[in-house]
């Protein structure tokens, strides 16, 4: 299962995407790649 998650407004937070995506999947092991562009975040959790 592939999670992806964009936020492209920086000035969110990054822990609190990384809770938010944890909460989600918390019953299981969650490998996060985050990437950064200008102002847009890519968070992909498997």
């Amino acid at each position: 299962m592939l999670i992806r998650v964009l936020y492209y407004n920086t000035s969110m937070p990054l822990t609190v995407g990384i809770l938010s995506v944890y909460d989600i999947t918390s019953w299981r092991s969650v490998l996060c790649l985050i990437t950064v562009e200008e102002e847009k975040l890519e968070m992909f959790c498997f």
